[in-house]
Order: structure tokens, then sequence, then C-alpha cells
């Protein structure tokens, strides 16, 4: 326990003192794979492909895009018909645009907007929630050693009078 503490300790400060860098975070965000699902549910809605299918061809899509030292932003339509092909599947003859809007991290977010979903309006909701439980739980865990403390100092009051104090 002692150990971690002190990591916790640890991770606290460097927190409180990391500063985002916004730009840069969001240029990985772009150049990574991890809206890569939103390109299988696109196949899987607007092409009728099946779940298993859709996934086995963006996964391809991706190994693809890594071995040519492509980033997700500079990906085609193209390359995703190369991974269909490969994988024995047809081409679904996606527009580049659409690829790349599937896999854009910002319209992600805007498309992610269900209860528990990662759209920052919904993340500030459940932060919100969240902190309202933290506060009445505090309150009442406040009131819990209010009574503990009470109680204490009964019991110690008690036993004085039996021992004649």
């Amino acid at each position: 326990m002692c150990h971690i503490e002190r990591a916790l300790g640890f991770f606290e400060g460097l927190l409180r003192n990391t500063q985002p860098n916004r730009p840069r975070m969001l240029q990985l965000a772009r150049e990574g794979f991890a809206a890569t699902p939103d390109l299988a549910v696109k196949l899987i809605r607007d092409k009728g492909y099946g779940g298993r299918c859709a996934h086995r061809i963006c996964a391809t899509f991706v190994r693809l895009a890594r071995e040519r030292d492509l980033k997700a932003c500079d990906t085609t339509g193209e390359l995703l018909d190369d991974a269909a092909r490969l994988t024995r599947d047809l081409a679904p003859g996606l527009a580049t645009a659409d690829v790349r809007d599937a896999l854009d991290p910002v319209a992600f977010l805007a498309r992610h907007t269900n209860i528990g979903d990662p759209a920052p309006a919904e993340s500030q909701r459940l932060i919100a929630a969240r902190r309202a439980a933290l506060a009445t739980r505090v309150g009442r865990q406040a009131d819990r050693q209010a009574k503990l403390t009470t109680a204490d100092t009964r019991l110690r009051t008690e036993i004085d009078a039996i021992l004649g104090g």
C-alpha cells in the first residue's frame, strides 16, 4: 500500500503539471487509426457488409496503410478496395472523402453522442453527474464520521462514569 500511495502521489503531481498540446494531439489522432471501427460501421450500414466481413476488410486496410507508411488522413477509397480484394470480398467503392470522413477523429466525436459516448457534451454531462454523486457520497461519509465521533465521545463518558471518573 505504501508503494501504491507513493506512486499515486507521483502521478497526481505529474497530472497537475501536464500541459496538453492540443494541436499535436489532434494531429496524432488524425494520423492514427482509432476511428477505424466507424469505417467498418459505414461498410455495414451503407454497403450491406456483414460485421465480420467489414471488420476484416478494415483490419486489412489498416495493415496495408501501415505497410505503405500511410497515415489515416492520407488513405484512399482505392486502398479500401484493395483491402477488400485481398480478403476476397467485393470492393466497396467508397469515395476517398467518405473513407477519410469515417476516419476523422473530430467527426468521430460528433457521431458518438449516445449515453456514455465520447462526444464532448456527453462527457461533460457524465462528469457533472459523477461530481454530483461524489458530493452526495462525501456528505454521507462526513455524517457517518460525525456519528462515530459522537458515539466515541459518549462511550468514553459512559466508561468514565462506570469507572468512577
